[in-house]
């Protein structure tokens, strides 16, 4: 089945033969003056994409004409599942909230390094600093729907959502971030996922659900830090692992982290975190 990205498609229905393209022509003249026939088929379409049997490229009607080397083309005709407009859609008010969403953790998140590096830890603030990466990466998935899907940019949307204003000692941060990852993961954008696919929105639908995927490993890492800052396992393990020195890469191995480090003399904040969760 051909599938054009730009199209949610459940159906298509193909024309066979080869047209002689006029480059002076639109696609869509062709199809009313060289295949009036069309317009007689049954259960005909809502929307009409051309596939260049030369580069085999999908585009709209009105850009095909602009490909290099046309010499023919199929008429594919698609069933477009019904897809609200963005503008006025929930989908539009859930992105605006995901990215609001992602730009406030990515900001606590800076929070909560620096806080780490005050404490000493950091190969912690670090760890913290690539979890914002991340959420800054969501974030920008979020805008370039809110810009580019719909058809006029937005001054301002109005949005009704609750964010987290918590900071504190970076045990308690860890676990700030741990709860607010989980409800992300957990309840939020599986709720905007569903939300999108019913309104037809299949590819948000689709991010919103991936982004959901990388929260809940985020959960799982914000969690394993609070709970050995807690229980004093950050840098001890019942059996030996090797412990590397992110200033100088002196490597050891042990149950149990240096409190300075033998090459460099940078403090234990230093030492690699080796948590069970991948970040």
């Amino acid at each position: 089945m051909f599938t054009c990205s730009n199209l949610s498609v459940f159906c298509f229905t193909h024309i066979p033969g080869s047209l002689n393209v006029d480059r002076r022509q639109s696609p869509f003249d062709i199809a009313l003056t060289d295949r009036p026939d069309i317009m007689s088929l049954p259960n005909t379409p809502d929307h009409i994409r051309a596939l260049c049997d030369n580069c085999r490229t999908c585009s709209s009607l009105p850009h095909i004409s602009r490909l290099p080397r046309i010499k023919y083309m199929r008429i594919i005709f698609l069933r477009q599942v019904h897809r609200m407009n963005l503008d006025t859609s929930l989908t539009l008010v859930n992105l605006a909230r995901a990215f609001a969403g992602e730009t406030q953790a990515r900001t606590r998140y800076l929070m909560y390094a620096r806080q780490a590096r005050n404490e000493g830890l950091e190969t912690l603030a670090r760890t913290v600093e690539l979890i914002a990466d991340n959420e800054f990466a969501h974030a920008r998935e979020f805008f370039e729907h809110l810009t580019q899907d719909v058809t006029k940019m937005f001054d301002n949307i109005n949005i009704d959502a609750g964010y987290p204003f918590q900071i504190g000692a970076t045990t308690d941060n860890m676990r700030f971030a741990a709860e607010g990852e989980n409800s992300e993961a957990s309840i939020i954008y599986p709720d905007f996922a569903k939300v999108a696919a019913s309104e037809g929105f299949e590819r948000i639908s689709h991010l919103f659900t991936l982004t959901a995927g990388v929260e809940r490993g985020h959960n799982a890492a914000f969690t394993e830090i609070a709970q050995r800052l807690t229980d004093g396992t950050l840098y001890r393990r019942e059996k030996p692992v090797v412990w590397k020195c992110a200033n100088c890469g002196f490597e050891r191995i042990g149950d149990a982290a240096w409190d300075t480090c033998p090459l460099c003399s940078y403090g234990q904040g230093w030492v690699e975190l080796n948590l069970d969760v991948r970040v």
